[in-house]
């Protein structure tokens, strides 16, 4: 605060009255002795109004009148960066119950926050939160220190909010870790709002407890968010600088492509808590022309818990879930399985990508996740598909030629009962790795039955790209003259155990020995008859 200097000639000093109403006046306290006509009032709450008075005082102790208004002045929320090893207590921060700044072992310095000074209590829902103010940032990272005794069926939760967005919790801890290690949570769905609330909130039940959780050393920086070149290629040999939440996971032997992947190092993952693994940086997929992103994945998933792929096109505020895997929607093994989502429809200048593993239904859910070899690049161009050959139980694809050059590793056949390629009916029946061969002979099919086939070329990004059109092929019947020796059952759809006895090369209904009761079997072919004057049918048979 400032003011005009006092003129009256016997003036001794100043008082400042300070009021959280809007009315302070001589008798309002607290008031402060000034002796200058500037002071600067501390020790204030974070985002609070108060309303302030001046008065001159002379060297009899007197009063000058109240100026006819009040100076209103409105606390703001601390500003980036934001720091707090807790060596000043607690001021930028609300105390629930048990939540308290006690010296002792800290991470640095001798003070940290913690939830009792002994053992907590049971039956807790107690938290402590601080406010900071997100405006301007780019990529906002909150970084924590902390160190966790926890009875069972208690947790710690990390939770953060915003006016206008959802509240999330970001981190969880539970069990016991009674060494000081960082965390680390990308806050950029809240860059752009002025009061973010970070909450640390302990939950316990009735069981029992122990001597609970302590955080230290919290900051809150904007780490910027450099711009990622493209192609972009990830393989985690040189470990997880690429990446922002380091803390959760650790590079890992045994990688899809070369020595290491990237491995969760969660046993668990708390109840309704998010664990994110964000690149640090952007894309810039503006000039591109079809933008993919494709990636290795394996592990497992308790039961309630999933992985998700997000990207976002506005620099990390909104995310879209290109791809999903959990226990209950299936597909998610312990082998390697590749992932290829598009980036068209998230084609800006600061597009972002991250993993992140959730739990639901309040389950405390197992997690054992691996990635590797995620690769942001252009997809090649599609070939397109010629005219199918049919034959009795085969079918010729033929296809024109990729032009890709050195980048070629091969063609992939997709064949399917109808023309989606993409509702999991369909099945990869062949992959030719010479760029010049452009035609592929699928057999065992059905006679008379028609099938749909496309093409994926597919470079060394590890990016499949679907061919411009399908093929369509309706396998057909023999032409005359039709003669089988049985070396096989090659011109035969059979049901049951209908099969060739290559003993004596003939077909029989049971090539293992004696029939079996209550059965309908067939074996039948298809013969063309068109232009046929006199089709006589000839075959041998014995029976018992």
């Amino acid at each position: 605060l400032d003011w005009t200097a006092s003129s009256a000639p016997a003036l001794s000093h100043y008082v400042v009255a300070r009021s959280l109403s809007n009315n302070p006046t001589i008798h309002t306290v607290p008031a402060f002795t000034v002796t200058s006509n500037a002071w600067t009032d501390t020790g204030l709450l974070v985002a609070s109004t108060y309303y302030y008075r001046v008065y001159a005082v002379d060297a009899w102790g007197g009063y000058s009148p109240d100026s006819p208004t009040a100076a209103v002045a409105q606390t703001i929320y601390p500003l980036l960066p934001f720091s707090d090893g807790f060596e000043s207590g607690p001021a930028l921060w609300t105390l629930q119950t048990g939540w308290m700044v006690s010296t002792g072992a800290a991470s640095s310095g001798n003070a940290f926050l913690e939830n009792s000074a002994g053992n907590y209590t049971n039956n807790l829902n107690s938290a402590a939160y601080a406010t900071i103010n997100l405006t301007g940032a780019v990529r906002p990272v909150l970084r924590f220190k902390d160190w966790h005794r926890l009875a069972v069926n208690d947790f710690g939760y990390l939770e953060v909010s915003a006016p206008g967005r959802a509240g999330l919790r970001l981190y969880g801890v539970y069990g016991a870790r009674t060494n000081w290690q960082e965390q680390v949570v990308d806050l950029s769905y809240y860059k752009g709002y002025a009061n973010v609330q970070i909450l640390f909130r302990l939950t316990t039940d009735g069981s029992g407890t122990d001597e609970g959780w302590k955080l230290d050393d919290v900051q809150v920086a904007d780490e910027g968010s450099p711009a990622l070149p493209v192609p972009f290629i990830e393989d985690f040999e040189s470990g997880l600088g690429n990446w922002v939440e380091t803390s959760r996971w650790q590079t890992a032997a045994g990688g899809f492509q070369g020595a290491a992947a990237a491995g969760d190092n969660l046993d668990r993952i708390t109840p309704e808590t998010r664990s994110y693994f964000s690149l640090a940086g952007d894309f810039n997929l503006t000039t591109m022309a079809n933008p993919q992103l494709t990636a290795w994945v394996k592990g497992s998933l308790g039961h309630y818990s999933a992985l998700n792929l997000e990207v976002s096109a506005d620099g990390g505020v909104n995310w879209g879930t290109p791809w999903s895997r959990s226990t209950e929607s299936g597909n998610f093994s312990n082998e390697w399985q590749r992932v290829q989502v598009s980036l068209v429809p998230y084609k800006a200048s600061n597009t972002r990508v991250r993993w992140f593993m959730y739990s639901y239904y309040s389950t405390l859910a197992d997690a054992n996740v691996f990635l590797d070899k995620l690769t942001v690049a252009d997809a090649p161009p599609a070939v397109g598909m010629l005219a199918a050959v049919p034959g009795l139980k085969s079918a010729q694809v033929n296809w024109t030629p990729s032009g890709i050059g050195p980048a070629f590793r091969a063609y992939r056949v997709l064949r399917s009962p109808d023309t989606n390629p993409e509702n999991g009916n369909d099945a990869f029946v062949g992959t030719v790795s010479n760029a010049a061969t452009t035609s592929f002979t699928d057999t065992g099919l059905a006679i008379g039955a028609t099938y749909y086939y496309w093409t994926y070329v597919c470079d060394s990004n590890d990016i499949w790209t679907i061919s411009t059109n399908y093929a369509t092929a309706t396998t057909v019947p023999v032409v005359l003259p039709f003669t089988d020796s049985f070396a096989d059952a090659g011109q035969w759809d059979t049901t049951g155990t209908w099969g060739v006895d290559t003993n004596e090369n003939v077909l029989t209904d049971s090539p293992a020995g004696d029939y079996t009761n209550n059965v309908n079997t067939t074996a039948n072919t298809a013969v063309n008859l068109t232009g046929a004057v006199r089709p006589v049918l000839r075959f041998k048979d014995w029976h018992r």
